[in-house]
């Protein structure tokens, strides 16, 4: 079985340690990107191939790397984000086992716990970890992280175009197929998130909105508002140790209510275009 990492950027991210952080694998590594002057990584990198799409889309951009890739199995990862090192052998060796079609990370939040919002990036990936770990001890379907994953080429259905969500839609694929995701605690990706709320907003609209589209099975994906809600609710009284946190979790859950009522009326009211919804997050590079 063959291996491949595949680095998805749109040409604005610290794209050089994304790459560092993964080098050392000696996997082949392709990186999608617009930016035609990134094949000089080429001449600098042995194992790099730089894949240039036509800035139509992250889901256009993976559907294109996934035709230029020879290899069995797709390591996912951003170019705004980085790899604990040792991560990708832990990925490699779980498909060893022939029943396991997929393998997500564990996410890290590089932000400060002293703001609100590094706080919030804390606790929700706390919230998204805990989640897949639990129904991981009780076998049931959970979603990957687009951050860090992995997945049998041959599983993989091509994207949908207007799919805001790649990483939910490739899990689907996989569990629909009668193959298991696997998380792997030790696989870890650091990740910068939004320092500011309007950027928080644009980011959460586009990844949690990804799960209300039509090519989402709501009945088994777990980022409905209502599992969100309930996993939250469950953390409020185990994650946060002073007032001052529990006043922060409090202003996340009013905040994502007004996310959900942004993302109902953008998406299912107004049907805002792909190119509407996808706008770049400036404050995570």
């Amino acid at each position: 079985m063959k291996f491949a990492i595949l680095i998805t950027t749109k040409g604005k991210e610290n794209l050089e340690k994304a790459i560092s952080s993964v080098i050392g694998s000696k996997l082949p590594i392709y990186v999608v990107t617009p930016e035609k002057h990134y094949k000089d990584l080429e001449q600098k990198y042995k194992n790099i191939k730089i894949i240039n799409d036509k800035k139509e889309g992250k889901a256009s951009a993976i559907n294109l790397a996934i035709k230029n890739i020879k290899e069995d199995v797709i390591i996912f990862t951003d170019g705004d984000v980085y790899i604990k090192k040792g991560s990708i052998s832990y990925i490699t060796k779980t498909f060893q086992n022939k029943k396991v079609g997929g393998v997500t990370g564990k996410v890290i939040s590089l932000n400060s716990k002293d703001d609100i919002l590094g706080y919030w990036s804390h606790f929700l990936v706390e919230c998204a970890n805990t989640l897949r770990k639990d129904l991981q001890k009780k076998n049931k379907y959970f979603e990957m992280t687009g951050y860090l994953m992995a997945a049998r080429k041959n599983l993989i259905d091509e994207i949908p175009k207007e799919a805001l969500s790649e990483d939910g839609y490739i899990s689907q694929c996989i569990h629909s197929k009668g193959y298991n995701i696997v998380y792997e605690e030790k696989a870890v990706v650091y990740v910068k998130y939004p320092t500011n709320f309007k950027d928080w907003i644009i980011q959460k609209r586009r990844s949690t909105g990804g799960y209300t589209q039509n090519f989402i099975d709501k009945e088994k994906s777990n980022r409905s508002f209502g599992k969100e809600t309930r996993n939250g609710f469950k953390n409020f009284f185990k994650y946060p140790k002073t007032i001052k946190e529990r006043y922060y979790l409090i202003l996340l859950f009013l905040s994502r209510i007004y996310l959900w009522m942004v993302i109902f009326r953008d998406i299912k009211i107004k049907k805002l275009p792909f190119a509407k919804i996808w706008k770049d997050v400036k404050s995570t590079k």
